[in-house]
C-alpha cells in the first residue's frame, strides 16, 4: 500500500535517497519500522498498528529487560489464502511448496484451517492400504525460503498431479 510505495519511492541508494533533511533520524527511524511493519500509532505511548512488513524476516532485541520478538512475513498471511495457495500448488503437481504451506499453516494452529489438516488424520483412520496420503499429511522434503516462492509453478504431467481437494 501506500507505506511501500513510500518506503520504494522515497528511501534509495541514491544520493538523493533519503527526501529533504533525515530530521535528527527521525525519517530513519521511520524508514525502519515501516521496513519491519510496525508503526507508533500515538509516538509517547505503546500504542503501535501492525501492516506489511517489507522484509521476509527480523528480530528485535528488547535489551536485556524484555524478550526477543520475531516478524516473520508469512505469519501475516490470510489463512484462507494460504489454503487457496497450497491446494493450488499441489493440484499443478508441485508438492513441494505445497508441503512447505501445509506446514506453515499447521505451525500456526488458526482455525480456519482446522479442517483442511483434518483430512490426514481422516486418512490415517481409513486405514486403506496403497491410497497415498493427502499432500498436507507429508512433511516438506527441503526448506524452503520465502524466494522459493517468486518462480512460477511448474505445470507437472497429469499423472503426477495431486487429486483435487475433496470440498
Amino acid at each position: 500500500g501506500l507505506t511501500i510505495g513510500l518506503v520504494r519511492e522515497f528511501y534509495t541508494d541514491r544520493p538523493d535517497g533519503i527526501v529533504g533533511n533525515d530530521d535528527a533520524g527521525q525519517m530513519s527511524a521511520w524508514y525502519v519500522l515501516a521496513t519491519l511493519g510496525i508503526y507508533p500509532s500515538r509516538p509517547g505511548h505503546a500504542e503501535w498498528t501492525l501492516g506489511a512488513p517489507l522484509v521476509p524476516r527480523a528480530r528485535i532485541n528488547a535489551g536485556s529487560d524484555g524478550p526477543a520478538f520475531d516478524i516473520a512475513t508469512h505469519h501475516l498471511l490470510d489463512t484462507r489464502l494460504m489454503l487457496a495457495w497450497a491446494q493450488a500448488y499441489a493440484q499443478a503437481g508441485d508438492l513441494e511448496r505445497a508441503r512447505h504451506l501445509a506446514q506453515r499453516l499447521r505451525e500456526f494452529r488458526n482455525p480456519a484451517s482446522a479442517d483442511f489438516l483434518a483430512e490426514c488424520g481422516r486418512a490415517r483412520d481409513d486405514g486403506q492400504p496403497g491410497a497415498p496420503s493427502p499432500f498436507q499429511c507429508s512433511p516438506p522434503s527441503a526448506v524452503l525460503s520465502w524466494q522459493d516462492f517468486l518462480s512460477p509453478v511448474r505445470q507437472a504431467p497429469a499423472s503426477t498431479r495431486a487429486p483435487a481437494p475433496s470440498r
